[in-house]
């Protein structure tokens, strides 16, 4: 898979040439490069260096051939273990919860357990599973193939998944009435409408749950409170804003739903540690130099 990705991604944070449907390959050869990120559901295996990832005051490390099993979309902070002679080396596959609990309804009743965070690590993915990888990486630059294939793979591995150690509580989150997947409604809400006042009551209706039960499941999965949450979708909406469209940082405050552009300032500090433009000057140089 390293030497197939080597070739595939010939420059960081490239994606292979011939992207296929919901596979990503990240490659990156600068250490401690940060980078503040949405993640979304995916099972995403470290083949060379390593990542840590922060979510909320939890902290993930994963190293070369360790996987991360991403359920909820979640704003993370990464940084990459990584080299020029030995590059920071990863690929990521979408994960589809409903395909998932479909799978899970086929294998019939097997022990379910209480489901974690939104972020779990397989230590060891075990040589079925990284085989079935292995099959969908080959796939990369072979479209008319993986018009074929990959479907029946991505529905392999999620089999793999549930077989694995992590399978009891994939059933437990995968379950359309979990408190996971209400959760995941709710996040997908506070995705949709970030830039509006927060009205936890409607979160917690459309999790159909109480507020105070909202409020402990929500922390529960994202590692986050709906202010925290909502406070850092903001956040890196209005530096996509600032760096790919050219907004100024109070235009982009306004934007995202900040009422006032100083507490923009204060809370683009606190979580990026810098004001907003000389923050984004730096995260461009950075990008740059890793170029």
């Amino acid at each position: 898979m390293v030497q197939i990705l080597n070739r595939s991604a010939a420059k960081d944070g490239a994606s292979l040439p011939t992207p296929l449907p919901g596979i990503t390959v990240m490659r990156h050869r600068k250490p401690g490069r940060v980078q503040h990120e949405m993640y979304t559901p995916v099972l995403c295996l470290v083949l060379q260096g390593g990542k840590q990832v922060a979510i909320g005051e939890e902290t993930h490390l994963i190293g070369t051939g360790q996987a991360l099993l991403v359920s909820v979309e979640v704003p993370v902070i990464a940084s990459m273990d990584a080299s020029e002679a030995r590059p920071y080396l990863a690929v990521a596959v979408d994960l589809d919860m409903a395909l998932l609990d479909e799978v899970a309804r086929q294998m019939g009743d097997v022990q379910t357990r209480r489901s974690g965070g939104a972020i779990a690590l397989l230590d060891r993915p075990g040589d079925r599973l990284l085989d079935c990888l292995g099959r969908i990486v080959a796939l990369a630059g072979r479209p008319q193939e993986a018009a074929v294939l990959l479907p029946g793979l991505r529905r392999e591995l999620h089999y793999l998944l549930l077989l694995g150690p992590l399978g009891p509580a994939l059933r437990a989150m995968a379950q359309p009435d979990s408190h996971h997947r209400r959760i995941g409604r709710a996040v997908a809400l506070l995705r949709s409408a970030f830039h509006e006042p927060l009205r936890v009551e409607t979160l917690a209706n459309v999790a159909g749950m109480s507020g105070s039960a909202f409020h402990y499941h929500f922390k529960a999965v994202t590692r986050l409170s709906p202010g925290q949450y909502q406070k850092q979708l903001r956040l890196l909406e209005a530096r996509r804003l600032m760096r790919l469209e050219g907004f100024s940082a109070r235009n982009a405050a306004f934007q995202v739903g900040y009422a006032s552009p100083q507490q923009f300032t204060r809370d683009h500090a606190q979580h990026f540690g810098a004001p907003p433009r000389r923050g984004l000057n730096a995260e461009l140089e950075q990008a740059f130099a890793a170029e």
